[in-house]
């Protein structure tokens, strides 16, 4: 029984980057939200946090390193992509991680809005990286892979952040 509570929770964590049309609703519709709190810019941004999903397919293309053996791990389900770095974790560290920025940037943010985004982005940039590991879809290295080119690509979009907001001063 608790190993089906624990499969549940590894498949719950990586369920949104499985699903490309549910991250375009999500992503934007926060956008729309942040647009109209006037917040033009970072809306603008967490639209731009997207394109790590093909910075991420780019990557992958470059190094093109082979998924996880059947024969060596279990695999839950096939996937013909390669395997470093991984998307879901690239793709959550730079998504996560900007709404972990805004959380603590956008003062005039309702506070329990504020803490709720903090502790949902901790929880999912946390735990992505261990999902795709143990349900067998990925090596330690791609998610460690996937954490370095995310956190990469999240510096440039908070840089990208900082430099529209000083033009604006």
């Amino acid at each position: 029984m608790p190993e089906s509570f624990i499969y549940k929770q590894l498949n719950l964590i990586s369920f949104f980057g499985d699903s490309i049309p549910a991250v375009v609703v999500v992503t934007v519709v926060l956008s729309l939200f942040l647009f109209y709190k006037n917040y033009k810019d970072e809306a603008l941004l967490l639209i731009v946090s997207l394109s790590s999903i093909l910075y991420s397919w780019a990557l992958k293309g470059l190094f093109k390193q082979p998924r996880p053996d059947i024969a060596i791990v279990k695999v839950n389900y096939f996937l013909n992509l390669y395997s470093f770095p991984s998307s879901h974790v690239v793709f959550y560290t730079v998504f996560f991680g900007y709404l972990l920025y805004l959380a603590f940037k956008l003062k005039k943010l309702n506070s329990y809005l504020r803490h709720f985004a903090g502790i949902l982005s901790i929880y999912f940039i946390t735990l992505v990286g261990i999902s795709r590991v143990l349900l067998g879809m990925h090596w330690p290295l791609d998610a460690i892979g996937g954490y370095f080119f995310g956190g990469i690509f999240l510096l440039a979009i908070i840089y990208l952040d900082k430099v529209f907001t000083k033009n604006q001063k």
